[in-house]
């Protein structure tokens, strides 16, 4: 494997871990989300659920804004560059 072709491995790798982080996050706001509406069916004004469900939908978007896919948008355009220009 070339010096160039080990640095794109750990970069996509370390890319891989970058989303599957924000994934999991994401995951865990949405069963905070859930479970805030689960609450607030059954009180509406329950001042707890509705911070619960603020804060869910605020971390959710927020690990979806950390996903950096223009990150990863750029690997791939460089990584096919690199190889067409192999050809």
């Amino acid at each position: 494997m070339s010096p160039e072709q080990a640095g794109a491995t750990a970069a996509l790798a370390r890319l891989r871990g970058e989303i599957a982080s924000d994934r999991r996050a994401m995951t865990r706001r949405s069963a905070d989300l859930d479970e805030a509406q689960r609450r607030l069916g059954s009180a509406p004004a329950d001042p707890a659920a509705l911070a619960l469900e603020a804060w869910a939908i605020h971390g959710w978007y927020t690990a979806l804004e950390s996903l950096n896919l223009d990150v990863f948008a750029a690997f791939l355009t460089k990584s096919i560059d690199a190889t067409a220009a192999g050809d």
